[in-house]
């Protein structure tokens, strides 16, 4: 009898490639080996980290992650109407198979954003003189995320590569009946099929 366990190829790619972070100090290692963003010191980007790390289910990886300024536009209302102001600061930002999490610890406690993959409408890169800024289109809002011009390029490979090849690759069904369609016309062996 066999039993097939299904993993997305991104997902088995970063795997066998090392690359899969369940702890603060994984996603922090990840960032400096990739010169993935900076934080405003390192006591506060293992606290951001940390604050990712809380939030991730219990066989919840993540694929990569990033440090930079949260750029996020919010509407509130005054006395003199309807103001407009840009909050944020440094957050850590992480990709896993299913979320993409945004997190800040404060001083009296701690911001997390989180948007399920599936209603991530679009990614798109801007860079200026010093610095370069990852825009994250989603269905109900926009996340502007400010990073060094030098680290953007990095950030934004990683990120896109994370996110938008699974959308590329076959549905699960699809390749499992692939799969077993190779297997019956003799095309892989029985060891080759069970491995896959």
């Amino acid at each position: 009898m066999l039993i097939f366990t299904f993993v997305h190829p991104v997902d088995m790619m970063y795997k066998k490639g090392g690359i899969c972070m369940n702890t603060y100090q994984e996603m922090m290692t990840h960032v400096n080996t990739y010169k993935l963003g900076y934080g405003i010191s390192k006591f506060w980007t293992k606290r951001h980290f940390q604050v990712i790390e809380g939030q991730l289910f219990r066989n919840e990886t993540v694929l990569t992650c990033f440090i930079g300024v949260l750029n996020q536009k919010e509407k509130r209302k005054n006395e003199h109407g309807n103001q407009e102001f840009t909050s944020g600061g440094f957050h850590a930002v992480a990709v896993t198979e299913t979320r993409f999490i945004i997190a800040k610890k404060t001083l009296f406690g701690e911001r997390v954003i989180i948007v399920l993959r599936n209603n991530l409408n679009d990614v798109t890169k801007v860079t200026g003189a010093l610095f370069g800024t990852i825009i994250f289109d989603t269905i109900k809002e926009t996340f502007d995320i400010r990073v060094l011009k030098k680290q953007i390029n990095n950030i934004y490979l990683q990120v896109t590569d994370v996110l938008f090849r699974a959308k590329k690759s076959e549905q699960p069904t699809q390749m499992l009946l692939n799969l077993k369609r190779l297997y019956d016309q003799n095309i892989i062996n029985e060891e080759e099929y069970n491995e896959k």
